[in-house]
């Protein structure tokens, strides 16, 4: 029995497409401005598509700055679009927070 391999499963190739779309969304467009004025590296290659264990449809991860989008749990182009923006804006409460607190320790 062949193997399938991580990259060409159905659901994986369906959700790089579905972020391929939602990147050019212009909500997205607009948070992910500000993020990279924040320093935030949030971009087309730190958006994953990945299975996930839980009923999850996408996660922010603080310490890499990265977002997953949960390919088993999501099934249309508006959920990693809404998906995408929602972690998006967790992105930018995080390192509005970090830079706040960086500038105080500054001054």
């Amino acid at each position: 029995m062949a193997s399938t391999k991580p990259e060409s499963c159905p659901e994986r190739l369906r959700c790089e497409e579905f972020k391929r779309q939602a990147v050019e969304n212009p909500r997205f467009k607009i948070l992910e401005e500000a993020l990279q004025k924040l320093g935030c590296p949030l971009n087309f290659k730190n958006i994953d598509c990945e299975p996930c264990d839980s009923t999850a449809s996408a996660k922010f991860l603080s310490e890499s700055g990265k977002v997953v989008i949960c390919q088993n749990n999501v099934r249309t182009l508006a959920d990693v679009e809404n998906n995408l923006i929602h972690e998006a804006v967790h992105a930018h409460d995080w390192y509005s927070f970090k830079t706040n607190i960086a500038y105080k320790r500054k001054v």
